[in-house]
């Protein structure tokens, strides 16, 4: 774990280095800890002197999307060039398709070695993204205050709610639906992905997988007044080594309670919590598809700029 640790730095710090540095606690705790309904294997590949070169993570869903495998390949900076990642990628088109899994999917921003090395292999770009960063040090509090009460005001027929941590128990039916809606409602333009299932177990050992990566979780939710449904929810992690860095996840509203500002109201408000908790907080990263054009007007409001273009890539096994 530490060999792979060390490549995954290395590379982050080679080819990312205006990224915050990478949670050790986080990638100690994958393969023990991964998502529920889910697992991941790592292996590490070694030259002829025993030297470390490069590592290979595979997260394999185990209750729906069963053709698919989530690949991570990265080679240290001083050994590139030497077709050590086209030997890792070959065993992975030898070993995936006989257990059923014929794509693999990949992460990696467009521009770099990452893309290259997935063009070369006849990979496709199917979702374009892009990373954007907000500076809380200079973010413009005031404009913020403006938008919650504009927000807030176009709300009134919702009841906002925030935690940290663990979800709190009557919570997780209406929570379990919504993160099952993420997997179907954000664009996902030439991706083909099942539907995710969601329950409240599920729910309550993602938060128990999170406790175990070093994660404080900050959640803000929306209840519909007269149905008393949770509608909507926003999620914002800090992990306790990379204590300056903040790392948007979801935002999701179900399409029947949209167009009342709770994106923004659910962001905003969150935001405000975890600066309360968290006063050493620097920069709050989010990836978004550039396709989803609804949450790109709430990132741009709030601040948000691009960092830098990505992509998620499928290659058949």
């Amino acid at each position: 774990m530490r060999a792979a640790w060390d490549i995954r730095r290395m590379t982050q710090e080679h080819d990312r280095p205006d990224d915050p540095p990478p949670s050790w606690l986080s990638f100690l705790a994958r393969p023990r800890w991964p998502f529920p309904g889910s697992t991941e294997a790592m292996r590490v590949a070694y030259d002829e002197d025993a030297t470390a070169v490069a590592w290979l993570g595979v997260y394999l869903q185990t209750d729906d999307n069963l053709d698919v495998a989530q690949v991570d390949i990265e080679v240290h900076p001083d050994h590139r060039g030497r077709g050590i990642g086209r030997q890792v990628l070959q065993l992975l088109t030898d070993e995936l398709p006989p257990v059923g899994r014929s794509r693999m999917l990949f992460e990696c921003p467009m521009g770099g070695p990452g893309e290259r090395f997935l063009r070369a292999a006849g990979a496709r770009c199917m979702v374009a993204d892009t990373q954007r960063r907000l500076d809380v040090t200079r973010m413009d509090v005031a404009h913020h205050d403006e938008l919650l009460r504009d927000a807030t005001s176009h709300a009134s027929d919702y009841d906002l709610v925030t935690w940290v941590g663990a979800t709190p128990t009557d919570m997780l039916d209406d929570v379990a639906v919504l993160h099952a809606r993420m997997s179907t409602d954000p664009p996902l333009d030439d991706l083909v992905l099942e539907p995710e299932e969601y329950d409240a177990p599920k729910v309550a050992a993602r938060d128990r997988m999170m406790a175990a990566h070093g994660k404080r979780v900050y959640a803000a939710a929306v209840r519909h007044r007269t149905s008393g449904t949770v509608v909507g929810i926003t999620t914002l992690v800090v992990t306790s080594d990379v204590p300056t860095f903040g790392d948007q996840w979801e935002t999701i509203v179900l399409p029947e309670h949209r167009g009342h500002r709770l994106g923004m109201l659910l962001k905003i408000a969150n935001l405000q919590q975890v600066l309360v908790h968290e006063p050493q907080l620097e920069v709050v990263d989010t990836w978004n598809a550039d396709s989803n054009a609804v949450m790109l007007a709430v990132n741009v409001e709030m601040g948000f700029v691009p960092v830098r273009a990505g992509g998620e890539w499928e290659l058949t096994a």
